[in-house]
């Protein structure tokens, strides 16, 4: 499915400045960061919780503050664990 560029910049704004209230990691280096309001959801084979929007990062990826590089997809499992856990509470810009 194709969408306008004005429709993607539509969509995404629907994101900033919500609040990340749960971030959990995939499989290898891939996170995931729940946006918004968290609700209970029943998957087809388990249960768990979700928000309003969701942002799923798979590749090459990494977390920055100011001139500093705080962790990515190169550092180890716990540390990318870690890492996730500190952003719950900030916010998309």
């Amino acid at each position: 499915m194709k969408i306008s560029l004005d429709e993607f910049k539509n969509k995404i704004n629907t994101v900033v400045n919500l609040p990340i209230n749960l971030a959990w990691q995939g499989y290898g280096s891939a996170i995931f960061l729940e946006l918004g309001t968290i609700q209970d959801f029943k998957g087809l084979r388990q249960n768990h919780k979700k928000g309003e929007s969701c942002i799923q990062i798979e590749w090459d990826w990494r977390v920055e503050y100011k001139t500093k590089v705080l962790f990515g997809s190169s550092n180890q499992i716990p540390e990318i664990g870690d890492g996730i856990k500190k952003l719950i509470g900030t916010s998309i810009k």
